[in-house]
């Protein structure tokens, strides 16, 4: 899971246990690439988000091939 959701500065991944997923890719609606980044350490858990503009933004992790998208507003 995401929180928290609508974010102004920092949007963090949240894990169901403490395996760390592969990495993310935020995109938006339109599916266009924003930015993607590989996931090494607990730190990187915390995504900014100051640059995006206010709006609707998806977040895809990537754990093992496996994916997951979720939406999360930027305000």
């Amino acid at each position: 899971s995401i929180y928290p959701n609508p974010t102004s500065e920092v949007l963090n991944i949240s894990l169901s246990n403490n395996d760390l997923p592969d990495g993310y890719r935020i995109y938006s609606m339109l599916g266009q690439t924003l930015s993607q980044e590989v996931i090494s350490t607990f730190s990187d858990l915390s995504v900014n988000t100051a640059n995006l503009s206010n709006g609707m933004y998806f977040i895809q992790i990537t754990k093992e091939g496996n994916t997951v998208s979720l939406p999360f507003i930027k305000k």
